[in-house]
């Protein structure tokens, strides 16, 4: 890959901006440049998570701040690597509710090179009948597929893109009125480590109990989401797992936190070791004010591996969320 250039994989299995040898565009396998050497794995990599709510509507609170940058491009590609730069040494970076036109802008950047980009969106049936065709769900203003996306600061990436299986896609509409939402992920493989970034279904309010019919179609979907993600590092001896997962840490304080029972018996959570093992952490919703709500982002590595989290006390006026960036020692 020529110095300074940035790889970006589409959804549909198209590699774009991607040198290999002998400088043709691939368009094959989903990997990074040919030419280039695997990179030494770090004994620690820094990996930062953030659902920066690219495409919701914008909505102004009594400042007149937008948390969310519907058709704002240029403002969202600049927030995420104005994030970035805060982290140095950072190695990776998982992106939710995220336009694919704001990756391929992120990337031209200045101060993104080396980085390479796999993007998948979600598909759902829109929010006019059950009965409508599963389609990939578009931005707004012509700005491509609406899903996650993983980055990796390295020229040697393999990337595969995943859609959870339809058993564990609700079969009803969602809080903002689409239907069957399949939600997305992306897996990386690189610098020694499997890098996986995704967005759980978020659960359906109003219903308190797992025996609520319209509550568990929502919430046994969302633990077999996490069961398939947990999946996704079977076999690598390095793993960082993460996102927004949408659901409560805490075993005993919601009915939601059981969701994420998969992903804490397997791996540790990066607020796990300062908390001496405890299903914890600071919140990362925020309301209109800058007010936290509950921790529903998360990063996952290897049980047996040293992690710690950083999270802001500002409030970022970019997103109803607030980025995760956490470190993980193997």
């Amino acid at each position: 890959m020529p110095a300074g250039a940035t790889a970006l994989v589409l959804a549909g299995g198209l590699l774009a901006g991607t040198a290999v040898a002998g400088g043709a565009p691939s368009h094959g396998e989903d990997t990074g440049s040919s030419d280039a050497k695997q990179a030494a794995a770090p004994a620690s990599v820094k990996v930062m998570t953030w659902n920066v709510c690219a495409n919701s509507a914008p909505r102004k609170d009594d400042k007149g701040q937008a948390l969310c940058a519907n058709g704002q491009t240029d403002r969202v590609a600049g927030g995420i690597r104005w994030h970035m730069q805060q982290h140095e040494g950072l190695h990776a970076v998982l992106l939710q509710e995220i336009c694919y036109a704001d990756i391929e802008k992120l990337r031209t950047l200045d101060g993104m090179g080396g980085w390479s980009f796999g993007f998948s969106g979600i598909h759902d049936r829109g929010s006019g009948s059950s009965k409508g065709e599963i389609r990939k769900r578009q931005c707004a203003k012509g700005r491509g597929g609406f899903g996650v996306a993983v980055g990796v600061k390295s020229g040697d990436v393999k990337f595969d893109r995943f859609h959870y299986a339809t058993r564990n896609v609700p079969n009803a509409r969602d809080t903002w009125g689409h239907w069957n939402v399949k939600q997305a992920g992306v897996c990386a493989d690189a610098l020694g480590t499997r890098f996986c970034g995704t967005h759980f279904t978020p659960f359906k309010g109003g219903h308190g109990s797992w025996d609520d019919k319209k509550a568990s179609e929502f919430l046994t979907s969302q633990y077999g989401q996490a069961e398939e993600l947990a999946a996704k590092g079977k076999g690598h001896s390095r793993v960082v797992l993460g996102g927004d997962l949408n659901a409560s840490p805490q075993q005993d304080s919601t009915v939601t936190a059981p969701l994420l029972d998969p992903l804490y018996g397997g791996y540790k959570e990066c607020s796990q070791d300062a908390a001496g093992g405890d299903r914890t952490g600071k919140g990362t919703f925020q309301n209109q004010s800058g007010k936290r709500g509950s921790k529903l982002d998360y990063v996952f590595g290897n049980s047996s591996a040293k992690a710690s989290c950083s999270v802001t006390d500002q409030h970022v006026t970019l997103s109803d969320h607030v980025p995760v960036t956490a470190t993980v020692t193997f």
